[in-house]
């Protein structure tokens, strides 16, 4: 019986090339850009369960799910991204949107939803900061360009869904 090999984490690294970009429209942001919106919305959320842990990969693409509702298609001048984070993660809290949250298999309340959301916003600022870093043990090159979707509502979903294209 063969046993199951062990990969480094740099085996499973895919460096985006211009043959490798996702075939939908995209743009290029730079990790500070990145890191701009992350923060945004970690001020914007709390981290209401301090013993709550970074959400699974499928509660993740849920909260990417549910902000693909919250947020507009078209892309927003980088000046109004705030304005526009602050305001509609704002409006998530509202009782009509409320109870669709709630009937969610992921969250029983808001708080469980904001900490969610506010910790895999924390994993993916993370991962952007090692893509900075280029630790040759765990990544082949340094970047500081990310590929992310063209529409907004698909972009800030990527970010908290954790699906970071490195170029």
């Amino acid at each position: 019986m063969n046993k199951p090999e062990n990969k480094r984490y740099i085996d499973t690294v895919n460096m985006l090339s211009s043959v490798g970009v996702p075939p939908n429209e995209v743009r290029l942001l730079s990790a500070g850009e990145l890191y701009e919106v992350c923060g945004v919305f970690q001020r914007a959320t709390q981290n209401c369960i301090e013993s709550r842990w970074l959400p699974s990969k499928d509660c993740r693409n849920a909260l990417a799910h549910l902000l693909l509702s919250i947020f507009p298609n078209e892309w927003i001048e980088r000046a109004k991204w705030k304005e526009l984070i602050e305001r509609e993660l704002k409006n998530m809290g509202h009782k009509e949107k409320r109870y669709r949250i709630l009937e969610s298999e992921h969250w029983d309340s808001l708080e469980e939803l904001q900490t969610d959301l506010h910790l895999a916003i924390r994993a993916t600022y993370k991962t952007i900061l090692l893509f900075q870093s280029g630790d040759n043990r765990h990544l082949p090159m340094p970047t500081d360009v990310f590929v992310v979707p063209s529409s907004m509502n698909k972009f800030l979903a990527s970010l908290v869904s954790g699906d970071i294209y490195p170029a």
